[in-house]
């Protein structure tokens, strides 16, 4: 987060009216603040009307800026798009429909009801949570008596809890870099911020999978037919000590949880979301969360024997590149690579390699397919909603 001193004590002594405001496709944590300032500069924005701004993730930044502004403001926004000539898909804009209450998803009320209750349940409630903690913060974090009243005001309206962290608390929703959230930065030499300031187009034209094209997603998702069943796996792992996550168990005693989530393309099968004890990585719990969907077409051979094509989707190239090619290399180098380094997590490729070789020797045909991760693709969605509803309980 951002507080814009120069614009704060420029309005010191006048009785301003704020407004919050949601860009899509504008991830500020991504970029140093002298940087975001220099290219609101240079692209003609007013830097006294703009006191505050802050990553949410997934391509969304928040701006608090003068009422009055309002208006200008978003044809400034719009006019970064023309500038860099960023096709429809990559624009960036003021998002009208934003609620900082509902859990970061790509569009989460299209699929609310596709999850379980409780994992709704968890899900939202953590959502008010980390709200609470990131505009309590804000409060926090600033000595300006104006921003604190207008927060404090926000915090009240959408009924949230003001749990501050403590004085100059350095907790944010997107952690930025040593020294890059000072205060009293200075900008670079002028030809060092033009520099930066051009390379700033590459960042927004690098793949954005939050806003691919519908067209996009179709040539990526395998299509569906009667005899083909897609599932999709995630896993997720967490520290509730980076105050974001608040389990609704009072019995967790540990810093750390992962949780699995998978989602069948036909709903008559039901979806899985557990927690994993135990468990120390992402990696883990994505490799779990396949062994799980394997496991539960293995105990119910008979309920899936309507599809000759199993077609598990998941965003970790890392698990896909697994199973699909280096595995069968690892064997036979006894457990290790080419460099004769044992394999992380060989233990459970091994028992996904031989969960597979049950559902073949059964004739079923199957393909792991990756897929890009929080761009839309609503099986997607849903198991890395799962996956972290699981981490919750």
């Amino acid at each position: 987060m951002y507080f814009n001193e120069n614009a704060l004590e420029a309005n010191k002594n006048k009785a301003v009216i704020f407004s919050l405001i949601y860009v899509k496709n504008f991830d500020l944590c991504r970029k140093p603040n002298s940087l975001i300032l220099a290219l609101l500069e240079e692209t003609g924005f007013d830097l006294e009307k703009i006191f505050f701004f802050s990553s949410l993730g997934r391509w969304c930044s928040e701006f608090l800026i003068s009422e009055s502004y309002g208006s200008l403001f978003t044809e400034k926004i719009q006019g970064l798009s023309d500038r860099f000539s960023l096709p429809e898909q990559y624009a960036i804009s003021v998002d009208q429909g934003y609620n900082p209450l509902l859990p970061q998803s790509y569009d989460y009320l299209s699929i609310r009801y596709e999850l379980p209750s409780l994992a709704r349940k968890v899900l939202e409630l953590n959502s008010r949570h980390v709200a609470s903690i990131h505009y309590s913060n804000v409060i926090d974090s600033t000595s300006d008596l104006q921003l604190k009243t207008f927060f404090s005001k926000l915090l009240a309206s959408l009924k949230l809890e003001n749990l501050a962290l403590g004085q100059n608390s350095t907790y944010q929703l997107c952690p930025s870099k040593k020294n890059e959230n000072k205060q009293n930065e200075n900008p670079d030499s002028k030809k060092r911020k033009e520099k930066n300031v051009d390379s700033i187009k590459l960042n927004l034209m690098k793949s954005n999978w939050n806003t691919l094209t519908e067209e996009h997603i179709a040539a990526m998702v395998p299509e569906m037919q009667q005899y083909r069943l897609i599932v999709y796996t995630d896993g997720a792992y967490v520290h509730y000590s980076s105050a974001r996550y608040k389990p609704i168990s009072t019995s967790t005693t540990q810093n750390y949880t992962a949780g699995i989530g998978v989602f069948f393309s036909n709903e008559k099968h039901g979806p899985i979301y557990e927690k994993l004890d135990g468990v120390y990585s992402s990696a883990r719990a994505e490799l779990i969360a396949v062994q799980y969907a394997l496991k539960r077409i293995i105990s119910n051979m008979t309920e899936f024997s309507e599809y000759h094509e199993l077609w598990f989707c998941l965003d970790s190239r890392y698990v896909i590149d697994g199973i699909n090619s280096n595995f069968k290399k690892w064997m036979v180098l006894d457990n290790k690579n080419s460099r004769g380094k044992k394999i992380a997590n060989f233990d459970l490729f091994q028992k996904i390699n031989d969960l597979c070789s049950i559902l073949t020797v059964n004739n079923f045909s199957l393909f792991f397919h990756y897929l890009p991760s929080h761009s839309g693709i609503k099986g997607n969605e849903i198991s890395n909603l799962l996956a972290k509803a699981a981490t919750l309980i």
